[in-house]
């Protein structure tokens, strides 16, 4: 694509003004050597990080950051005539650095006023454990004391134990006579404690007799009861049977009942309607009478096996 022509300066620094810039950068940076005394201001900074004196770091470091603005600024001038791109990009990273200058130089600034409050804080705790270490002292002199002590009592202990040999050996003599004695009273008694077990044993056995035989009349009668069980529950099947056939007889004689009840109605209908002096007539009445009775019997029966 096409683009249009670029409008520069027609005035070019020249190389005069870069060794004049140089010149002047490197009588400041003489200027701030002095100072410091002639030494290199990027060591005493390093020297005083490592120390961890954040402030003496801040007023080597300013100076020679000041110097460094004055002359990137000229520099971004200087190049901005040749190009103005070159010289704008110049400028953003002087203005990127001094950004980070400032930013580096408010930390720095609140770690020394943090060392500063730590510092008030340890003169706090210095007064708390100069007292302390006081106590500690006469702690220390007080457990060097009582270490002698103990040393004495040990020696005095060491004595302790020999006269408590000695004494010891008088008394095993004495009972050295009374062993003899001590054994027979010891043996005495072990006869004592075993006929006294022989006793107990001779009770346990014969109580344990008694329950065998109590154990073996109730397995008699468990057995006896479980034959009773038995038979019950046959006869409870066999009733449970009966119930069942019972249960259908009834079921018949009732459908029975009905028919029959159903038969003596139509019977008793169609002889509403014949000739009472008839021999068709005669038969229907004895044919009634006769169903009637079975009724009655089949009634009687039906009622027998409800109840």
């Amino acid at each position: 694509s096409f683009e249009g022509p670029v409008m520069r300066p027609e005035a070019t620094p020249s190389r005069m003004e870069a060794v004049m810039l140089s010149e002047a950068f490197e009588r400041m940076e003489s200027s701030v050597r002095q100072q410091v005394g002639g030494q290199d201001p990027a060591l005493l900074a390093r020297e005083a990080a490592m120390a961890g004196h954040s402030d003496s770091v801040l007023n080597v470091i300013e100076p020679e950051f000041y110097v460094l603005d004055v002359i990137m600024g000229e520099l971004v001038k200087q190049t901005r005539v040749g190009c103005v791109e070159r010289g704008d990009t110049l400028e953003k990273c002087r203005a990127k650095v001094v950004d980070m200058f400032a930013t580096t130089s408010l930390t720095l600034q609140n770690m020394a006023l943090f060392v500063e409050q730590e510092k008030e804080i340890n003169k706090g705790l210095r007064s708390e454990i100069d007292p302390l270490e006081k106590e500690k002292s006469e702690a220390l002199k007080r457990v060097a004391e009582l270490e002698e002590e103990v040393a004495s009592l040990k020696i005095r202990e060491k004595e302790l134990v020999v006269d408590l040999e000695q004494a010891q050996k008088k008394a095993n003599k004495k009972e050295e006579r009374t062993v003899v004695n001590v054994k027979i009273e010891r043996e005495e008694q072990m006869i004592e404690q075993i006929r006294e077990a022989d006793e107990i044993n001779g009770v346990l056995f014969s109580k344990n007799q008694v329950l065998e035989g109590s154990n073996k009349q109730i397995q008699a009668r468990v057995d006896v009861l479980q034959t009773q069980v038995a038979e019950l529950e046959s006869r409870v099947r066999r009733d449970a049977e009966s119930l069942e056939y019972l249960g259908e007889m009834v079921a018949r004689y009732k459908v029975r009942v009905a028919w029959l009840r159903a038969i003596a109605f139509v019977r008793r209908q169609a002889r509403s309607t014949k000739d009472e002096g008839t021999q068709d007539g005669l038969g229907v009445d004895s044919n009634a009478t006769h169903v009637a009775e079975q009724l009655r019997g089949l009634e009687a029966i039906v009622g027998a096996g409800g109840g």
